[in-house]
């Protein structure tokens, strides 16, 4: 009876690890099977702690999936079970995917929703602290949980700058950069230097949100420094070599998840100065700068799975940001081109085929 309870409970973890590893790669209908199945399993065997994590994940699942209402309902469900287990850890990890889902909700707002649903930034927080509590005592979910924290500090800190509400933005602002900075040292305490590397590039977007953009540059530099130099695309061209058909398999995938962040960062400061130049020849040499950010950026998120939630969010965030700089669809056409054969780059790349399905392909432009 013991051995099969065991063999139980390796299963129903078995189950919940590979829904939550296909969910973050953008397999969310097999995700969603592998965690439905454990589920029923945890449920039937009277595993209360397994079945708390595994209606986390299966919340994780829809959260990825870019149903983050859906999400909520289901950490409902997770946090009823949790909170009759003797320890926190699975309250936390509740808490935690609470947090992620309040905030892409209110990332994916138009600014009128927004202004109606202020009292937002109030559950995120909320979530976020309780996760950061109840998580205080495993290190690498504390990581998790203040990276969390560090995010939904920052979208504050973002809005009250766009606010002009400076006295507001500047504790915001402080209080992300600490959060961000105990995160890095506990992340390089316990050698994850995924985190650490997610820690820099995470501050380097809430440099950019409030203005300080001079110092962008290190942030990054300290982000790429932590990273296997064999994930990064070389400078002359050719994919990273980790990308290898016989290395894939043993690939980290969330160092090109945050490369990719980084690099996107980069074209963003980039189509800034391109949008700040008046001259011609300088507009098109900052977008030309932007654009191979760009391309790259999405290389790197494509090496992560071909269809998944950050990449998904990056093209909807490069949709908005072309029509809000109302840019030349003929001159991204042109400048994806030539960004794909300098990088060396197989066409057409992700980002030529996104300019082509969101506004024709570069014949229609000539």
């Amino acid at each position: 009876m013991l051995q099969r309870r065991l063999e139980m409970d390796g299963l129903v973890q078995t189950l919940t690890n590979l829904a939550y590893a296909m969910a973050l790669t953008g397999q969310s209908p097999h995700a969603r099977l592998l965690a439905e199945e454990g589920e029923r399993l945890a449920q039937r065997s009277g595993q209360e702690y397994m079945l708390a994590l595994t209606l986390n994940v299966r919340a994780l699942v829809e959260l990825y999936d870019g149903h983050h209402r859906t999400a909520l309902s289901y950490t409902d469900r997770a946090l009823e079970v949790a909170a009759r287990l003797p320890t926190p850890r699975a309250q936390g990890l509740v808490h935690l995917t609470r947090a992620k889902a309040h905030r892409y909700i209110w990332d994916s707002l138009t600014e009128a929703e927004r202004q109606r649903d202020s009292a937002r930034f109030d559950d995120m927080l909320t979530e976020a602290n309780q996760a950061a509590t109840m998580l205080r005592t495993s290190p690498p979910d504390r990581v998790d949980a203040l990276l969390e924290r560090g995010c939904v500090y920052r979208e504050m800190a973002r809005v009250r700058h766009q606010q002009g509400r400076t006295n507001e933005e500047k504790d915001l602002a402080d209080r992300c950069r600490k959060d961000l900075e105990r995160a890095t040292i506990l992340a390089g305490a316990i050698g994850l230097a995924g985190q650490q590397a997610l820690a820099w590039t995470n501050l380097g977007w809430l440099l950019y949100y409030v203005g300080e953009t001079e110092a962008v540059a290190d942030a990054l530099r300290q982000a790429r420094q932590l990273l296997p130099e064999e994930y990064l695309f070389p400078a002359k061209g050719g994919m990273p070599p980790m990308a290898d058909d016989e290395q894939i398999g043993e690939a980290t995938l969330p160092y090109w998840s945050t490369l990719g962040k980084g690099e996107m960062l980069k074209a963003y400061l980039a189509l800034d100065q391109a949008a700040a130049t008046q001259d011609k020849q300088g507009h098109e040499s900052a977008l030309r700068t932007a654009v191979k950010h760009i391309s790259l950026s999405l290389a790197y998120d494509e090496l992560v799975a071909d269809k998944y939630f950050d990449l998904t969010r990056a093209e909807e965030g490069l949709h908005k940001r072309t029509l809000h700089d109302n840019l030349s669809i003929r001159l991204l056409h042109k400048c994806a081109k030539q960004a794909a054969e300098e990088q060396g780059l197989k066409q057409p790349t992700r980002y030529q085929d996104l300019i082509g399905r969101m506004f024709g392909p570069p014949d229609l432009w000539a």
